[in-house]
């Protein structure tokens, strides 16, 4: 993980206690914590949480499968299929309701090493993994999405993009490659194949590293799915986009 800490806790850095306006740009350096010990799991534990009196944190992502099936699929509506897994993180569960996967792990256990649920060591297991600076970091891991746009025809913001990806290569000191450039989770979900009455398959069932992108790569800016889980009992959504991707650059709703 120590490869991805300089792309994803830049966009995680400022969200938590312990920032201040002095040390904001701190990741330079690294010389303040920011809660980086910090929990995702540990938001049931809070006080507002327990008495209900805070809204239920969800976290959504999406998947791919490797660098080259991203590649070979980018369209104009997204670079990840619409057809990948869609996953959430809340401070209970990581996991999936999409027929694909239909399944989760307690976020404390994410990243525990599985094999088609069944715990590889069964004397041990893994914990502390749901680091909240990396959990809602993933949620906004698009830079693979950003090399992968190079191989489009808008010249203009082709090379702008092109740049941007030189220099997190640099940083990274592995440029040609992408694979830093997605939040890499050790896949829980390794051999799993959902107990469905349909012909489905969790397309990321062969690797051993879950490649965890933004959750609107697939096309959906605000995606919803989760949230339209009957058992949920929704009954009313209001989504904001700040996409200014309207006719007068409003953010638009829904």
């Amino acid at each position: 993980m120590a490869r991805l800490t300089f792309v994803l806790l830049v966009s995680s850095f400022h969200f938590f206690n312990s920032t201040t306006e002095s040390n904001f740009f701190d990741f330079e350096t690294n010389d303040t914590n920011h809660d980086s010990g910090l929990l995702y799991s540990s938001i049931r534990l809070t006080q507002n949480f327990q008495a209900h009196a805070m809204p239920y944190p969800i976290i959504v992502t999406t998947s791919r499968v490797n660098e080259s099936v991203q590649d070979a699929t980018v369209s104009p509506f997204g670079v990840i299929p619409l057809s990948n897994t869609q996953f959430e993180i809340s401070p209970y569960t990581f996991g999936s309701f999409d027929p694909s996967l239909a399944a989760h792990i307690p976020t404390e256990y994410a990243g525990a090493s599985l094999n088609a649920g069944t715990p590889v060591n069964t004397t041990s297991c893994l914990s502390g993994f749901d680091n909240a600076g990396f959990m809602i970091a993933s949620s906004a891991s698009l830079f693979n999405a950003v090399e992968t746009l190079g191989g489009t025809d808008e010249a203009d913001l082709v090379s702008d993009l092109d740049t941007i990806v030189s220099d997190i290569a640099g940083i990274q000191g592995t440029a040609n490659s992408s694979v830093s450039l997605v939040a890499n989770w050790p896949n829980s979900f390794l051999g799993w194949q959902p107990e469905t009455l349909s012909n489905y398959s969790f397309e990321s069932a062969a690797n051993t590293i879950l490649e965890i992108t933004d959750g609107g790569e697939d096309g959906q800016n605000v995606p919803l799915y989760p949230l339209l889980v009957k058992q949920r009992a929704v009954d009313f959504i209001l989504a904001t986009d700040a996409s200014a991707d309207t006719d007068y650059l409003y953010v638009s709703s829904l």
